[in-house]
């Protein structure tokens, strides 16, 4: 009897999830009902490993208690924290274990150090030398402990402070930022101590400008003639007009001070380069909604280098759009919002990518819109801007 041929036939799992194309249409290798597996970071997908709390403090799951010996653990209770007598550290008490006098601790986030022997905890004193490395004789309960330990630092890993929504997350220079939405929509980084919010930035706008290339640059000190107001710039955006003639514009500054007011005349070293057209103002971010997600980029647009209050040597830029708002960008210090010339009700972009050193908005009236070759903030037909349909 013929047996017939086996064919053999391999399939790369590299796809990922696929709920919205027609089955007999979904390419080889995506799956459209998964179970225990997750995203992987380069594409595809993989066994589950579980996701984690994140606010910018060491991951929970990479710590372990420490172990120290004492005269009687009884006289300890879990859950309190401790200043060792003689050290000085300071220490919260995980688990305690009364048969060997045994007692499983942490530190406290913001604090290091070292236990010595003879320090007493609360109530009990250390009676070996403590050391980093030692864990508890038995595997299960060291086990056990180390979960202890994992979950006291998880708790201590928290939300941005707002009272509504995390609406977007991205990087930027190995940081890690969140916009957040509360009374107010602010940006977040996470630190070693958990989320901080950004300090806002200030903006005010200028025309009649006589002002020579260089006069409003990073760090030039502006002064209000009329309101006093002196402040140091962070970024300035040229939108129009010819240098030395009739320069419109607007730069921003560090929240905080006296206003420049309407109106008044803009001085470097004494003399007038410019005029306010409005008073300034707080950079004001937009949230967008459940239907506009936030969309982000980042991108290093060699043109704005030296024009970088964070770091002039590493220009690389974070992008957006909400969908609700401007497009906004980010140095790592600063923001600066981004205006291509439509009145401030249209100018609402919901999509952003950058391409061979233009930035792009897409906006929902059908509008594609792109920047100067390499200027993310000059959308001037006179320097390269387009708009198309």
């Amino acid at each position: 009897m013929t047996l017939p041929n086996v064919k053999t036939k391999t399939i790369m799992l590299h796809g990922g999830l696929d709920l919205e194309s027609p089955s007999i249409s979904v390419p080889e290798g995506f799956g459209t009902e998964l179970m225990n597996v997750e995203p992987n970071l380069m594409g595809g997908y993989r066994k589950m490993l579980g996701y984690e709390r994140y606010d910018g403090q060491r991951s929970p799951s990479e710590h372990s208690y420490s172990l120290v010996q004492v005269d009687d653990a009884s006289l300890e209770t879990v859950g309190t924290t401790f200043t060792a007598s003689i050290s000085g550290t300071v220490g919260y008490i995980i688990s305690i274990d009364t048969d060997l006098n045994l007692i499983g601790w942490n530190y406290q986030p913001s604090y290091t150090g070292q236990l010595e022997l003879g320090d007493v905890l609360i109530n009990s004193t250390v009676t070996e030398d403590p050391t980093f490395s030692a864990i508890h004789p038995d595997p299960d309960t060291d086990v056990l402990w180390d979960l202890e330990a994992q979950n006291y630092f998880r708790d201590g890993i928290s939300a941005p402070d707002v009272t509504s929504h995390v609406r977007g997350v991205w990087r930027l220079k190995g940081k890690t930022y969140a916009l957040v939405e509360g009374t107010t929509t602010e940006l977040h980084v996470s630190s070693d101590n958990g989320w901080i919010p950004i300090l806002s930035t200030d903006i005010v706008h200028f025309d009649a400008g006589t002002l020579e290339e260089g006069d409003f640059a990073n760090g030039v000190t502006v002064t209000g003639l009329t309101s006093g107001a002196s402040e140091s710039v962070i970024r300035f955006v040229k939108t129009g007009g010819t240098y030395g003639v009739d320069v419109t514009g607007y730069f921003t500054f560090n929240l905080g001070g006296t206003p420049f007011s309407s109106g008044e005349a803009l001085q470097v070293g004494g003399v007038t380069k410019a005029t306010t057209t409005g008073i300034s103002e707080e950079i004001a971010l937009s949230a967008g909604s459940f239907l506009d997600r936030p969309v982000f980029v980042n991108y290093n647009f060699p043109s704005t280098l030296n024009n970088s209050f964070f770091d002039p040597t590493d220009n690389m830029l974070m992008f957006w759009v909400t969908g609700s708002g401007t497009a906004m960008s980010f140095d790592g210090f600063s923001l600066c919002p981004i205006f291509t010339g439509l009145p401030l009700a249209d100018d609402i972009p919901s999509a952003i990518e950058v391409y061979k050193n233009y930035l792009f908005l897409g906006f929902k009236s059908g509008s594609l819109q792109h920047s100067s070759l390499g200027d993310p903030f000059s959308f001037s037909p006179l320097t390269g801007a387009a708009e198309l349909y």
